[in-house]
């Protein structure tokens, strides 16, 4: 008679170790579930951050870049009306040097 309660008392073991062994199963689903829905969630904050922080510094390039220009422009400004400057100085002692010759040429010719 003392086998009966054993193998109720195996039969009732091996129950609840099929019931832990299932509870474990659907928390380790749980759990791999929640991981990769973390995971999905790192992903895309990592995404919206590497984007947006890309953002940043295409935004930051392109402001040095129209600094550079701008810079560029005024430079070749100067350069341009310190040319022209040059330019009108010389056309006028060219100027000058021709009307002064021809002023000579008429002296000596009526002299």
């Amino acid at each position: 008679m003392e086998k009966q309660p054993i193998i109720e008392r195996l039969i009732e073991l091996d129950t609840k170790a099929a019931e832990i062994n299932t509870r474990r199963k659907k928390q380790l689903a749980d759990m791999e579930s929640q991981y990769k829905e973390e995971e999905q969630k790192m992903l895309k904050d990592y995404a919206y951050q590497t984007e947006d922080e890309t953002k940043k510094i295409t935004q930051n390039i392109i402001q040095e870049a129209q600094r550079e220009v701008e810079k560029l422009k005024l430079n070749t400004k100067k350069v341009l009306e310190n040319m022209e400057q040059k330019f009108e100085k010389s056309q006028k002692n060219i100027t000058d040097e021709i009307l002064k010759r021809i002023f000579n040429i008429k002296k000596e010719t009526h002299g």
